[in-house]
């Protein structure tokens, strides 16, 4: 009946030195944050300031400036190649991967989290921490003083900013979205 419905028990079976080892499947945890830009239309112009809104047109050039980053070092465990933090935590995360996706029309930074295991409250608090480091000071840092060239300019994309900053789960994500009311159209009554 309904056991063909249900996902299939999350265990791959191998067997090291005569024995039989269980070992969770990978599972995938997306964490999500605002993405900022500037656009310098010409050389020396004052730039245009951009939102996660604004940059959802640049994905593609957003995208290569993340491949671009990347370094071979970080080809197995991405930003994970650099955490010093709880062993459990490095046990469990088995790579970040960057990359960005639109969400309800606007552009998030996401960092793609391959998991073994379920992450504690805590671990995920680290998890999350350790991304916001690498977004402000680290591999975030180094992304943001590249230009990446569009069409309409030199576009730079930080994954991190002092104010209004937060990293998030999907869940979170959305809740948050369904509680924040949407902007009135021009024209539309504000109330």
């Amino acid at each position: 009946g309904f056991g063909d419905l249900l996902a299939p028990e999350e265990t791959v079976k191998f067997q090291e030195k005569g024995v039989v080892q269980t070992e969770k499947k990978l599972t995938e945890l997306r964490l999500y944050s605002p993405l900022y830009g500037e656009l310098f239309e010409e050389e020396y112009s004052n730039p245009q300031l951009l939102t996660g809104y604004d940059l959802t047109g640049y994905q593609d050039a957003i995208r290569q400036g993340i491949e671009d980053e990347r370094l071979p070092d970080e080809e197995e465990r991405g930003l994970m190649t650099y955490f010093d933090g709880d062993k459990s935590v490095d046990e469990k995360v088995i790579s970040v991967q960057m990359d960005v996706e639109e969400v309800l029309g606007s552009l998030y930074a996401v960092a793609v989290c391959q998991i073994r295991d379920g992450l504690s409250s805590g671990e995920l608090e680290e998890l999350k921490e350790y991304c916001v480091s690498q977004y402000a000071d680290g591999w975030g840092e180094s992304y943001e003083q590249r230009s990446r060239k569009t069409e309409d300019g030199e576009l730079y994309v930080s994954f991190w900013k002092p104010d209004g900053f937060y990293i998030c789960t999907k869940e979170e994500l959305e809740t948050a979205k369904a509680h924040v009311r949407p902007r009135p159209q021009r024209g539309e009554d504000s109330r």
